[in-house]
């Protein structure tokens, strides 16, 4: 679940501890301003389904009008 306070491309991308890449969710959509939702069903890029343990994700908003926002934050897959 995601809000956006103004219109742009959103780029959602979840790495494990390591720093590898699992899975890209969100690949430069295009969002209007507005709440929003984005399920993961906890499997990696290739639909093979990830370890139990913490994961890191980064969300980034690329407004129409040129900001940046980005967000990093940790999750946990549980068994």
């Amino acid at each position: 679940l995601f809000s956006l306070p103004y219109s742009g491309n959103v780029y959602l991308t979840i790495y494990n501890r390591a720093g590898e890449k699992v899975r890209k969710l969100i690949n430069g959509r295009h969002y209007s301003q507005g709440i929003y939702e984005e399920p993961w069903n906890a499997t990696n890029d290739w639909g093979k389904k990830v370890s139990p343990g913490v994961y890191i994700y980064i969300f980034e908003l690329k407004g129409d009008t040129g900001g940046l926002n980005k967000i990093v934050k940790k999750t946990a897959i549980l068994k």
